[in-house]
């Protein structure tokens, strides 16, 4: 009898695409597969650890002998290329540009020397750096980050089965590894439909299916939650979403976000786990900040993924500055504000902020005296990258750096990346290095490299539509819901923009079209909507960044009409607070305080009506035993509230010298010259010979005065001839000198008592006349200057002249004749008032001054016309609220 030998006859697995729109999670806990998933939300979804097509497509890549480049090679290669290639352009600021180009040429895999042949002149040079760039890799032996699937695909790795979940858009260099690397009994679920949002899908099923896979029966069964129900109707389906899906608008963006951290601490509350609730945020640079202080008063950690660059965090400020401290070699405006700084870990002197804005400190010589560690900033010229790295890391030790970022996870983890970074920027540029050339390194890391904007993990996590696809989640929240917003308007390239890309696209070269990135803004809304499994809440701010919105075209196509009307939470200590003093008259615990402040609040906006935070204090002061002077008894009469804050609270804008010639100083630079001449021509004949004889010696000496430092002004050379001829000109004005008068005084210092005040003061100048003798006080200005207020409210009474010739020249020159007082302007060099008679209302002036103090109000009484508000220094204390005319931001007019 014959024997047989027996077999088994092995039929082939399909390979499987599940094109089901809805993308029906699978069930991998029955059997042993690999499974590959884009990020944690998908790989949670289906209880698996993470592995990405990625991971999988680097392993094959070392595995065949290829060493993927760093981020930090990347970048440098591809600097150096542009410096070779684009001479004369920036390196860095170049690369930078170019670099979203270059990259989507490696990663899909674009024939360059196709794209050389049809692009348009202007992007051969970028074309020139890609290929130059990719030449420049291979040379060391290594691919682009960009290039991994495209280069795993061709390797030709071992097939093994997978389930590819979360890849929900097909993308050519995917779809080409995946076809490499998926074996038999493969699934990839790659959902497609009828709607326009697919398209692209639909092409790569078919392109899939002529590789030999096969495309599932379609019977799916479409999953029951609140996020295939949005899906559907999304789509243009029939059917309602139901009470689950809730859609409000808010006022701004405030009130938005406290709406959705307090849903989600309410499910939180209870009994939902924080992992199962989503916030889903498109533009994490308008929220992310209010929502991280939100959570912070409402105690529900956020688990934040996005990433900031280091110039964005607080240690990236600080560099920032320090770098100008180092370039300016100490300006002013520089050091005082890394001194001031949150990460200045240093103590500074007590008086160190009154000196530095009064003296102006400018250098490291000044500033030295008061900040001795100030002078770790005071680099060489050139040294080895090395070396600057070892100034750099001394600077951070003696500055305190180190220590100050100890209280956040955030800034620790910056100055751990940022330090990284600079070690391989010390590999990358060996040798001598410029200090220009290393503040610039240092200014292109904190632009490049990026942080987690909080590093903290669990919480409620805070995701965007890409990151949350694939999975899923009891409730999810999206605030953000505006036009332009959700979905964002496509922007273009500024290298190869769509009008380029569409011709190019009929040559065979393919970049993503507008119409593209739209659709695929739209499908990730889409397939974001799915996540949702017990209930969705979409919101928008009716207003952002002081821009009206616009409702989202979204909520149309998922019948959702935003309500007006949204549930109120109370999710912390200070919105019960709030809550309570709007809807209750409670005065027990802690209202007793809110409510007492709460009044003041409201006080701001009522009616006229004084308390003691508006200076009205109900007890006597006693105004005879302070020393008065006419800038005094002025600053009274024009708000008694603004010289009650200056003098009795002693209140005070730190004196700050100005970098520049601003008016306060010319008037003080002038003054003193004019003092000078002055004091020189009092016992000559004629005086106004002597004073313009001794005018340059004059203006010499004023030059050198401390106090003044005039010199150190920015032109001060330029400005100098010319104000020297301004002050000939005044001591040739023929209003200098009234007919047979002389100076007898300058600077003429005065005490006396008027109507029992006790005044004191100084003259500019004192003449005497045949008539009499004669005050003049100098200005700078064209105008005479404002008064107190008069019966009418405005500034139109006269303090200063009538007190000097009605009690300062009687005290001086007793049994003497006081003539007037009059204002000279330097400016204008001409005499611009006089006043001889003392106006009558100074009499009821010192009469309601002497009650006001005897009664203790001080209330905040500005003119009509609000002239004294002008440059007042205490509008911020000042309790006046909308009764208070606003100075406008935009141009510093009054409203």
């Amino acid at each position: 009898m014959e024997r047989c030998d027996k077999f088994e006859l092995q039929i082939p697995m399909p390979r499987i695409i599940e094109t089901a729109p809805f993308a029906p999670a699978p069930d991998v806990s029955s059997f042993e597969i690999t499974v590959v998933t884009p990020h944690y939300s998908a790989a949670g979804a289906l209880g698996v650890p993470p592995l990405t097509l990625r991971r999988l497509g680097e392993d094959v890549v070392r595995n065949a002998g290829l060493n993927i480049a760093s981020a930090y090679e990347a970048k440098y290669l591809l600097k150096n290329v542009v410096a070779r290639k684009v001479p004369g352009t920036p390196a860095g600021k170049y690369a930078r540009r170019v670099a979203e180009t270059v990259n989507t040429i490696l990663r899909t895999g674009i024939d360059m020397a196709k794209l050389r042949e049809h692009c348009e002149p202007r992007l051969l040079p970028v074309v020139q750096v890609a290929e130059s760039y990719r030449a420049r890799l291979r040379d060391r032996g290594l691919i682009d980050p960009q290039e991994v699937m495209l280069e795993a695909a061709r390797i030709g790795p071992e097939k093994r089965a997978l389930i590819i979940y979360g890849y929900f858009r097909g993308r050519r260099e995917e779809i080409d590894f995946i076809d490499s690397i998926a074996g038999e009994g493969s699934v990839y679920y790659l959902p497609c439909g009828e709607h326009d949002i697919f398209s692209i899908n639909r092409n790569w099923l078919a392109e899939l299916k002529s590789r030999g896979w096969k495309e599932a029966d379609g019977s799916a069964v479409e999953p029951f939650s609140v996020g295939a129900a949005a899906g559907k109707r999304f789509l243009g389906g029939a059917g309602l979403i139901g009470g689950a899906a809730n859609s409000y608008s808010f006022t701004d963006l405030d009130s938005e976000v406290r709406f959705a951290i307090g849903h989600a601490k309410r499910c939180v509350a209870a009994g939902v786990r924080p992992e199962s609730i989503a916030i889903l945020v498109e533009d994490a640079d308008d929220y992310a900040h209010k929502m991280a202080e939100v959570a912070d008063e409402y105690g529900l950690p956020l688990d934040f993924t996005h990433k900031v660059p280091l110039a964005e965090t607080r240690l990236g400020s600080y560099l920032q500055i320090l770098t100008e401290v180092v370039e300016s070699e100490c300006e002013f405006e520089y050091a005082s504000h890394l001194l001031q700084h949150a990460l200045s870990g240093t103590d500074s002197p007590e008086d160190l902020w009154r000196q530095a804005r009064s003296k102006r400190l400018k250098g490291f010589e000044q500033w030295g005296e008061f900040v001795p560690h100030i002078d770790c900033l005071k680099w060489p010229e050139s040294q080895t990258t090395e070396e600057w790295g070892r100034i750099l890391s001394g600077a951070f030790e003696t500055l305190g750096v180190r220590d100050a970022v100890k209280t956040s996870a955030r800034d620790q983890l910056a100055l751990e990346q940022f330090e990284t970074a600079l070690l391989e920027n010390a590999k990358h540029e060996p040798g001598e290095l410029g200090r220009e050339h290393f503040l610039a390194a240092v200014r292109e890391i904190l632009t490049d490299e990026t942080v987690r904007f909080d590093p903290s993990s669990g919480g409620v996590p805070v995701l965007t539509a890409k990151t949350a696809v694939g999975g899923s989640f009891k409730h999810v929240i999206v605030p953000g819901m505006a036009e332009g917003m959700i979905p964002p308007t496509p922007t273009d390239s500024p290298v190869v923009d769509f009008f380029e890309r569409g011709r190019l696209a009929e040559h065979g070269i393919i970049f993503e079209s507008a119409a593209d990135v739209a659709r695929w803004n739209s499908a990730e809304f889409y397939f974001a909507l799915l996540t949702a499994d017990e209930s969705l809440t979409l919101t928008y701010p009716e207003t952002l960044s002081n821009k009206e919105t616009v409702a989202s075209p979204f909520f149309t196509m998922l019948g959702l009409e935003p309500s007006h009307d949204p549930p109120v939470y109370i999710s912390s200590p200070q919105e019960e607070l709030c809550h309570g003093l709007r809807t209750a008259n409670r005065d027990d615990g802690p209202f007793i305080d809110a409510r007492r402040r709460f009044e003041l609040e409201m006080l701001r906006e009522s009616q006229p009506g004084a308390g003691d935070h508006d200076g009205v204090l109900g007890r006597r002061v006693d105004p005879y035993e302070m020393w008065w002077s006419v800038s005094q008894l002025t600053q009274y009469g024009q708000c008694e509230f603004r010289w009650f804050s200056s003098r009795l609270l002693n209140l005070a804008v730190p004196d700050e010298k100005s970098d520049d010639m601003d008016v306060r100083a010319r008037g003080s630079f002038f003054h003193k010259v004019m003092e000078i001449v002055g004091r020189r021509a009092l016992n000559a004949e004629d005086q106004r010979a002597a004073m313009l004889e001794a005018l340059e010696e004059a203006f010499s000496e004023a030059e050198k005065d401390e106090e003044l430092n005039v010199t150190e002004l920015p032109d001060w050379h330029l400005r100098r001839g010319s104000y020297l001829n301004q002050l000939r000109r005044v001591i040739n004005s023929p209003d200098l000198f009234e007919a047979g008068s002389r100076i007898i005084a300058v600077e003429e210092w005065y005490k006396t008592e008027w109507r029992g005040l006790k005044l004191r003061g100084k003259i500019d100048r004192i003449d005497e006349a045949p008539e009499g003798l004669r005050a003049i006080d100098y200005k700078l200005g064209s105008t005479r200057p404002k008064g107190i207020k008069n019966h009418e409210g405005d500034l139109k009474t006269e303090v200063q002249l009538s007190l000097y010739t009605q009690a300062a020249l009687a005290k001086l020159y007793p049994g003497r004749q006081a003539l007037e007082g009059a204002y000279f302007s330097l400016g204008k060099a001409k005499l611009i008032s006089r006043v001889r008679e003392p106006d009558t209302a100074l009499e009821e002036f010192a009469e309601h001054l002497k009650h006001s103090f005897e009664t203790g109000r001080f209330p905040v009484a500005p003119d009509h016309k609000r002239d004294a508000c002008t440059y007042c220094d205490f509008v911020a204390l000042c309790r006046k609220g909308a009764r208070l005319d606003r100075v406008t931001e935009d141009d510093g007019t009054e409203s």
